[in-house]
């Protein structure tokens, strides 16, 4: 493919090469309706590099032709890691180098800046002029992401001198502002999904229209439940878990839906929430928005889950629940208060545990 694409800019065709970090199923679904929705299918060559084979399915399921597996399960102690990232810096930047017409003519798209592989990407992808920076949409984490920790920056500077060692000519982007990067120097441009206040730069932010559409032949009171991963996360504790997953079915009795369908968290290890009254959901779906979408589900529950409010974004009629936000693990407390009042917004209903426990 590759050799393809430097044929066409021999030929002088003016391509803007769109490179694609894709990390989780819901970054997956926006990179696509960016492509949809913002690039020419004869100016702009779309290349995606997925951090998983699921992904990597899923992409050539709808039809995307240019795509790269990312592997990050390194080995080999810490130069085993800087070898990684080394050498996944180097696979992203030869197919970058390979659409670049000339300086300044590619646009790499990542989900943040604060994880270490993506950050040397950027700091390269800079250093080599090739082009501008974008960060992806990844829903509810756009909403209640806060500044950086002084932990976060502490971590990349250890990071910045260990590279200076071990690997010279790498570097490490230090930065300040929001965790995700959407406000530094290195960050061009911001998407965001309609309907979602992020709070974020207007003169940086850019829209896309969710791309699901609701099923209103399916549309049904079919509830969908979905868990999370707070046990695999170390996040919260079974005794947290067990009190949710009780509340939700007490809220199940209220709202008498016709069918309960359960939706796991895509890496769990267990099903958080689900008792043996839920179906389990089958099929080959992207990402939950999807299930929801096909299903006609109106009433959707979880705790803190993006889901619940991109749910919102396909159809405003959806009920949305979020049981035991107030309690649940949060990085800090503006964290939490910046989700409920996000919550409150998007017209979720938040729901109390019926006595205070403990998350951790």
């Amino acid at each position: 493919m590759n050799s393809d694409l430097r044929t066409n800019a021999e030929h002088g065709q003016d391509l803007t090469g769109h490179i694609f970090i894709v990390e989780t199923e819901l970054q997956l679904l926006a990179a696509m309706a960016i492509e949809d929705q913002y690039l020419s299918v004869d100016r702009d060559v779309a290349h995606y590099f997925v951090t998983s084979d699921k992904l990597l399915n899923a992409a050539a399921e709808r039809g995307k032709n240019h795509l790269t597996l990312l592997d990050r399960n390194h080995h080999g102690g810490l130069l085993g890691k800087i070898r990684f990232i080394k050498e996944n810096t180097r696979t992203v930047l030869n197919v970058a180098e390979s659409l670049s017409v000339g300086s300044d003519s590619c646009v790499l798209y990542i989900p943040r800046i604060d994880d270490i592989y993506n950050n040397i990407l950027v700091g390269q992808f800079r250093k080599k002029k090739l082009g501008k920076v974008a960060l992806l949409p990844d829903g509810a984490l756009n909403i209640f992401s806060s500044n950086i920790t002084a932990a976060c920056r502490k971590g990349l500077k250890k990071w910045s001198l260990k590279l200076r060692l071990l690997a010279p000519g790498y570097s490490v982007l230090q930065y300040d502002g929001d965790e995700l990067g959407a406000d530094s120097e290195w960050v061009d441009v911001v998407y965001s999904f309609t309907g979602l206040d992020t709070g974020y730069c207007a003169d940086k932010e850019r829209y896309i229209q969710f791309p699901v559409q609701f099923s209103e032949t399916g549309k049904s009171d079919n509830a969908i439940i979905i868990g999370q991963n707070f046990l695999a996360y170390q996040q919260a504790n079974h005794s947290f878990v067990a009190t949710v997953t009780a509340e939700i079915k007490s809220l199940l009795g209220v709202l008498k839906a016709e069918r309960v369908f359960y939706a796991p968290h895509p890496r769990a290890l267990t099903a958080e929430f689900r008792t043996d009254d839920m179906e389990p959901v089958s099929g080959s779906y992207l990402c939950i928005e999807e299930m929801i979408a096909v299903l006609g589900c109106r009433y959707v529950i979880s705790c803190n889950s993006t889901a619940l409010f991109t749910a919102r974004l396909i159809n405003p009629v959806i009920q949305c629940y979020a049981v035991g936000a107030e309690d649940s693990p949060m990085q800090n407390e503006h964290q939490r208060e910046s989700l409920l009042s996000a919550m409150r917004d998007s017209g979720i209903t938040v729901v109390t545990l019926p006595s205070a426990v403990d998350a951790i």
